[in-house]
């Protein structure tokens, strides 16, 4: 409508028209030619389709169009491999290639290689010349009855999805879907430092667990310990004993054999001559037919002597009924007498508190290695002792794992998880933590639950390292 005070519109736009109007009243002619240039196409192609190379699946682009399927340009070079269609024959065989595409998803490349492997099962492949045949061309039968394909072939579809009916339940409807997405949302943002608070709790309780293994290992070796103060506290007191008896025993009999000397003096040299080979010959002065031969330390009874030791055992010298008021010398008569020990006091002060070792189920053997077999090779290898229960091999085992031992080997689906047992998956973990740790002063102790052996405990794919 008009507005204000204007000069009424009186254009005039159609002078002319002719000139600007497209007829199409060659239609049926256009027709016409196309049909007969895909007459020609075809026996041009012939035995090929008419509908060209055979082209892949592939997504829309945008978020608009990325539900629907479409033909591509052509098929990727991964996806030719998966099919087992080379590159370069590809195209040779009616195969449209694209080698700037790229696969995304594996729905996608599945799709397209179960789409080749259709087609290349359908195919008949002509020969160059009919008389040379080459590997891959189709039977003189196959060809016989081949037919070219007019139209589209081996069209592109989409499944369309089955709708499953459900009731709707007492749970859907108090379902709240705000909440559930606020939690979801709230959980996300918190799983790090959550993940990271269980690492924490989980590194504390494996240390509580392992400090508690070293204090029970600790506590028993400090009971083996006081065992063995004992033992030597009392062995220290019976050879004391022992040589405080023996001292007296020696005195007794000096001072006697001195007195009846004394008496003696005017014996003849050849009396002396016999003495003194009696008491200084090669025999043993302490058999039972010497005159020195003590008793059985534990027949002897602790009987008190005036003036003595309560222990003294030595019976009292017989009287002589010579005078001991002789001037003469005692002749130089020497008595072997009985190694003697003295204890020598401990040292009063601050004793300092001992240094235990590692926790020791049984004592290192002394026992000379057993000799190198065929399989041993020059090596030793640290492996677990098989009678040692099986709730210490594996602290033992843990222990080695944490501390050095490279343990990823016996685990499943690894070289050396079968068999499945506790000796072998320990002998190698205690194997590999002697390795690593021998430079440090690491040992293949590990409580008295290992030992070193010089046969190769290697087998299969596992193979152990040896020293």
């Amino acid at each position: 409508m008009v507005k204000h005070n204007n000069v009424v519109p009186n254009g005039h736009f159609k002078k002319h028209w002719q000139n600007y109007v497209k007829t199409w009243f060659n239609q049926p002619a256009r027709k016409a030619r196309r049909r007969i240039a895909r007459q020609k196409k075809a026996v041009r192609i012939f035995p090929r389709p008419t509908a060209g190379p055979l082209r892949p699946i592939v997504h829309g682009q945008t978020l608009k169009y990325n539900m629907k399927l479409r033909a591509g340009k052509g098929f990727t070079l991964e996806e030719l491999k998966a099919a087992g269609i080379s590159k370069k024959l590809a195209p040779t065989i009616g195969i449209a290639v694209d080698h700037r595409r790229k696969n995304k998803s594996l729905e996608g490349l599945q799709a397209n290689v179960q789409r080749l492997k259709t087609y290349k099962a359908k195919l008949v492949v002509f020969p160059r010349r009919a008389r040379k045949l080459k590997a891959g061309d189709s039977t003189a039968e196959e060809l016989a009855t081949a037919t070219q394909v007019q139209g589209p072939y081996m069209p592109i579809s989409r499944e369309k999805p089955s709708v499953e009916l459900v009731k709707v339940t007492d749970d859907m409807k108090s379902f709240k879907a705000y909440n559930k997405l606020r939690v979801e949302r709230m959980n996300e943002r918190h799983i790090g430092a959550r993940l990271k608070k269980a690492a924490e709790a989980e590194k504390e309780d494996k240390n509580a667990l392992s400090n508690f293994f070293f204090f029970f290992f600790f506590l028993l070796t400090a009971m083996d310990s006081m065992t063995h103060c004992s033992n030597l506290l009392n062995s220290v007191l019976f050879v004391s004993i022992l040589a405080t008896i023996f001292s007296h025993c020696d005195a007794r009999f000096m001072f006697h054999m001195w007195n009846q000397k004394g008496s003696n003096h005017h014996e003849s040299p050849i009396d002396k001559q016999k003495l003194t080979s009696h008491f200084v010959s090669n025999v043993d002065p302490y058999t039972i037919n010497s005159p020195l031969y003590l008793p059985p330390f534990d027949s002897l009874s602790p009987l008190p002597q005036p003036g003595g030791s309560p222990f003294t055992a030595c019976p009292p010298p017989p009287p002589s009924s010579h005078s001991h008021g002789s001037s003469a010398n005692p002749p130089s008569i020497f008595f072997s007498s009985p190694p003697q020990h003295q204890p020598t006091p401990p040292e009063h002060g601050l004793t300092p508190r001992p240094i235990y070792g590692p926790p020791t189920l049984n004592p290192p053997s002394s026992s000379v290695p057993p000799p190198k077999s065929s399989r041993s090779g020059g090596g030793v290898w640290c492996v677990a002792k098989p009678t040692v229960p099986d709730s210490i091999i594996q602290a033992a085992m843990d222990y080695a794992c944490g501390s050095g031992g490279n343990c990823k080997a016996i685990q499943p689906n690894e070289p050396c998880f079968q068999p499945n047992t506790l000796i072998s998956h320990a002998s190698f973990a205690f194997n590999s933590y002697w390795l690593n740790t021998k430079g440090n002063g690491g040992t293949c102790d590990f409580g008295g639950t290992a030992m070193l052996v010089t046969v190769d405990p290697s087998f299969n794919k596992c193979k152990f390292g040896h020293a």
